[in-house]
């Protein structure tokens, strides 16, 4: 699909930590979204923007996917700690922070593997409104936004609130193709060699990114279950985006300063972070599949 406000990233991905999920046996219903997301009800834009700046009110967002028998099957909210969420609450800031839904057809909810849509906004000018086909393994909860080429990066200036609905209603209406790129993941096997080129290449991203390389990249395709053990691509980029977004490996630590801790890497949980990150990797999985992995810095150059 083509449109006015031009194509995002032609593929992100992004998992949920346990501790952002929100209740997923069952869709989260209107009346339980505002205490989830506090920005869900919020229609007034951070008093910073100035007067070009254009409001996309989430919850009218939502409102018309329900309408298309979408449900919202989890959300998150980036969240501020310390001082700063302070001075943010101090200047009535809190509620237009940038914050995700998750959502998929009503008929799909509950299934072990199903295709998503997500939406990412925000009221402070902290990023455009983006939606993204996306795809769902339920086996790890391990979430993801995957091969959107139909997904939307609306600037918050110069559109109105019914040109947005449409956009969206327009990618919303064409939902089928999460799951062909899986397919052919699963399809492709990888060799030993391959596998070892994945871990290092995806060890170099997290540098590129700006994150500490892990001590040993090949922890990164370890399975930490029997059902993600097999050399498919999808099994090995499952394995290693889970790795990679859940932490607990040890760190590559040989220019540790004095006096400073050896740690295991930590769980990505900032929304911006965690979409780069897997932003890289499915490039990266996408080159694999096609027989030619490109460098780190080709991969994350869009970013």
């Amino acid at each position: 699909m083509n449109n006015q406000f031009g194509n995002s990233l032609d593929t992100v991905i992004l998992t949920a930590t346990s501790e952002e999920a929100h209740h997923m046996d069952q869709p989260l219903t209107s009346m339980e979204l505002p205490y989830v997301l506090p920005q869900h009800l919020n229609h007034k834009a951070d008093t910073r923007r100035t007067a070009s700046y254009s409001l996309f009110e989430s919850d009218t967002i939502i409102d018309n996917l329900q309408r298309m028998d979408f449900v919202v099957r989890d959300a998150i909210t980036q969240k501020s700690h310390g001082k700063a969420a302070q001075k943010m609450e101090a200047q009535g800031l809190q509620n237009t922070t940038r914050h995700l839904y998750r959502l998929c057809r009503r008929e799909d909810f509950g299934k072990p593997e199903l295709p998503e849509l997500v939406v990412v906004n925000s009221h402070n000018g902290a990023c455009a409104l983006k939606v993204y086909t996306g795809y769902f393994r339920l086996i790890c909860e391990n979430g993801m936004i995957a091969g959107g080429k139909e997904s939307l990066r609306i600037r918050h200036m110069g559109h109105t609130m019914e040109e947005v609905l449409e956009a969206i209603r327009g990618v919303a209406e064409d939902f089928s193709n999460a799951y062909g790129k899986v397919d052919a993941f699963k399809t492709k096997m990888l060799s030993d060699g391959d596998i070892r080129d994945f871990a290092y290449k995806a060890n170099e991203i997290r540098g590129q990114i700006g994150l500490r390389p892990v001590g040993d990249p090949l922890a990164l395709v370890a399975p930490r279950r029997y059902e993600d053990s097999g050399n498919d691509l999808w099994s090995v980029f499952n394995r290693t985006q889970e790795n990679m977004m859940k932490g607990g490996i040890a760190m590559d630590w040989s220019n540790l300063a004095d006096g400073q801790r050896r740690r295991n890497s930590k769980p990505i949980r900032n929304i911006i972070q965690n979409v780069h990150a897997n932003t890289a990797l499915w490039t990266l999985a996408e080159e694999f599949y096609k027989g030619s992995p490109i460098a780190e810095a080709e991969i994350v150059k869009e970013l």
